[in-house]
């Protein structure tokens, strides 16, 4: 999108503790690690965040609870995402590096300023994304594919937003208050 970012995310498989360290002295950052998450984010001086995560799948014992993850391969960990375009990746392995890892028809997302869900289970796994999918959506002018769009209704008609604990609503919603004009955002939800 040719937008300036503070975060990379790094997807490994196996174990990423001991890259997280490494990095983390490499980089004289601060690391803080979510184990339960299989995750570890660099605070570097600059401001910038480095996350370095496990591929990993997640299951969901009940709507809005937090996932369950457990080790799983990188097209796994792929399928887990909120969004098509949030599932797009960039080998950094020599044997392929620069390889562009779509799967799921992220950059075509990308290039028809679509927002689109994985599966129809998305939102009701996880009702943050309907705050998420808002705020992109507003952010970048894009529009919910229609699926994402019918789905995202059946989950505000469950309720499900108000099944979220408060800390993960205003989690959301802080970031699309802080939005250049969150008013598109807010006109979609």
């Amino acid at each position: 999108l040719a937008r300036p970012s503070q975060d990379i995310d790094v997807v490994l498989e196996g174990s990423t503790l001991p890259v997280a360290r490494a990095a983390a002295r490499i980089y004289k950052a601060k690391l803080v690690s979510h184990p339960q998450f299989l995750t570890h984010t660099l605070h570097m001086a600059n401001g910038r965040h480095l996350d370095i995560a496990t591929a990993r799948t997640e299951t969901y014992a009940e709507p809005a609870a937090l996932p369950m993850v457990e080790p799983a391969s990188l097209q796994e960990d792929l399928y887990r995402r909120d969004f098509s375009i949030n599932a797009i990746a960039l080998s950094l392995n020599q044997s392929d590096f620069g390889h562009v890892w779509d799967p799921f028809g992220g950059l075509d997302d990308l290039r028809e300023k679509r927002i689109r869900v994985l599966h129809a289970q998305s939102f009701m796994d996880d009702p943050t994304r309907l705050f998420r999918a808002a705020r992109f959506a507003g952010r970048l002018g894009y529009k919910l594919e229609w699926r994402t769009r019918d789905w995202l209704t059946e989950a505000i008609a469950q309720q499900l937003p108000s099944r979220l604990s408060g800390a993960r609503l205003r989690g959301e919603l802080i970031p699309l208050l802080l939005e250049k004009d969150p008013r598109p955002a807010f006109r979609l939800l």
